[in-house]
């Protein structure tokens, strides 16, 4: 499966980076799993006006179950949430 002992695990696709940050937990498979959004769309229907930015969305408690692979655990905060997160 690789260095389980790996601290850090990104995975850049076309409009999406995900990135897993292990625990302090040396023998645990757990990660946190982050998602780092593209988003490009028009802000509104009625101007020209377009919006291209990268957004923080969820993380879940992921467990590695192979090199580059994690299995969901549990969800831990969703898009909406950072904001907040951040502010406590």
């Amino acid at each position: 499966m690789g260095d389980i002992n790996l601290s850090l695990v990104v995975i850049h696709a076309k409009d999406a980076v995900r990135f897993y940050v292990k625990g302090c937990n040396p023998q645990s498979r757990r990660y946190l799993g982050y998602q780092l959004l593209h988003c490009r769309d028009q802000l509104r229907q009625d101007c020209n006006k377009h919006h291209d930015l990268w957004r923080m969305h969820e993380i879940w408690e992921v467990e590695r179950t192979d090199a580059y692979a994690f299995r969901p655990v549990r969800a831990v905060a969703n898009g909406g949430e950072w904001e907040c997160a951040i502010r406590q």
